[in-house]
């Protein structure tokens, strides 16, 4: 079954215990796992890490290829209407959620 990362599966492993110089093997086991299919994530994430222009988006520039950050499709847009409106009809989340 593959997984789907946010950015937040990046960001926090580099600010703590899994930084860069104190755990490359979990960087490295993140490219293998993509490579077998097993690990991958979108491109709005790319855009956020890349944005930061710090060690990790230089490793994602560097390390993640093509393969890594999937591009939405239009089966993915149409599912994303699906939960868009779903949110929007739901009383529970805040105008600000809504939004986001």
């Amino acid at each position: 079954m593959p997984y789907l990362l946010d950015s937040n599966s990046f960001i926090q492993p580099k600010n703590t215990f899994y930084s860069f110089d104190v755990c490359p093997p979990f960087w490295d086991w993140l490219i293998q796992s993509n490579r077998r299919g097993v690990v991958f994530s979108i491109q709005k994430v790319e855009s956020e890490l890349m944005e930061q222009r710090d060690e990790l988006s230089k490793w994602v520039k560097k390390c993640c290829g093509d393969s890594f950050f999937l591009k939405p499709d239009k089966g993915a847009a149409e599912h994303l209407q699906l939960v868009a409106q779903w949110v929007q009809d739901h009383p529970n989340y805040t105008d600000a959620a809504r939004q986001d």
